[in-house]
């Protein structure tokens, strides 16, 4: 093939010009890999953060959908101590729900309580009796707040439930001694 002057120089610079695009989209590549590597630290950082502050609660905080059995999206390791069970056993496929727990003459108070908070727009709190695993009952304090979409539908309740057994037990025994 025979190639005109305007022709080599042409393919040249358009060698030069693909070639430096190839360059170009490999740096800009490396910069997006490595934004994409901050961010998983930082994510990384902040969730070990979290862990470190829930694992250190008196109690459990956790989120789950609005359903009658309260079907747990995320529960920390804190309901091990207050119910004898891991958190998972409360979640969507596991052998239980945790609405199972509550004390049966306390269902419709944990009910009435969460369904007020939702009229209103306002956070929760109520205290009940969870069943533990050993089959005795413990009294937990509840504060959680109902999460709801843009039209106003209940999605979520996000809260925290702490085991208030032993200080209910002492109200319970001083008020034995005043009566007595």
């Amino acid at each position: 093939f025979l190639f005109d002057g305007w022709t080599v120089m042409g393919l040249g610079c358009g060698s030069v010009i693909i070639a430096l695009g190839a360059l170009g989209a490999v740096a800009q590549l490396r910069a997006t890999q490595a934004d994409y590597h901050r961010v998983l630290s930082e994510q990384d950082d902040s969730r070990q953060k979290y862990e470190s502050l829930v694992v250190n609660l008196p109690g459990s905080v956790y989120r789950c959908d609005w359903n009658a059995d309260w079907t747990m999206l995320f529960m920390s390791q804190g309901i091990r101590g207050m119910v004898g069970y891991a958190p998972e056993t409360f979640m969507a496929g596991g052998p239980m729900t945790f609405g199972s727990l509550i004390h049966p003459e306390d269902t419709k108070l944990v009910d009435d309580s969460v369904a007020t908070s939702a009229q209103r727009n306002q956070p929760f709190s109520v205290e009940y009796r969870l069943r533990h695993k050993d089959g005795s009952y413990r009294w937990v304090f509840e504060k959680g707040c109902v999460i709801k979409d843009a039209a106003g539908k209940p999605l979520y309740l996000d809260g925290v439930i702490l085991d208030i057994t032993e200080s209910k037990l002492a109200v319970v025994a001083m008020q034995r001694i005043q009566e007595d």
